[in-house]
């Protein structure tokens, strides 16, 4: 994965799931680290395999512009993300 500036914390968290792949911290981590690059696709599968990480998929989704699906994964949750997909 070709990935400069931001992505090289990607690159580095990439290394770290190698080690530990079942890692919820190493998913949620190299999910941010992607979405700080801009790559939303391959940040929600990590999103995805760090079950509690609801804002990590909230942020995934608006970044993809599936506002509403945003607000129905938020449900009843208060977080700073909501005011983000009301907009």
């Amino acid at each position: 994965m070709a990935l400069g500036g931001d992505g090289y914390f990607a690159v580095e968290m990439q290394i770290a799931e190698k080690s530990d792949p079942r890692s919820p911290f190493i998913q949620s981590s190299l999910a941010w680290a992607l979405l700080a690059a801009s790559r939303y696709e391959d940040a929600g599968g990590h999103c995805q395999k760090a079950a509690a990480d609801t804002q990590c998929l909230v942020r995934v989704t608006l970044a993809q512009g599936r506002i509403g699906e945003a607000i129905q994964i938020l449900g009843t949750r208060k977080t700073q993300y909501l005011g983000y997909a009301y907009g």
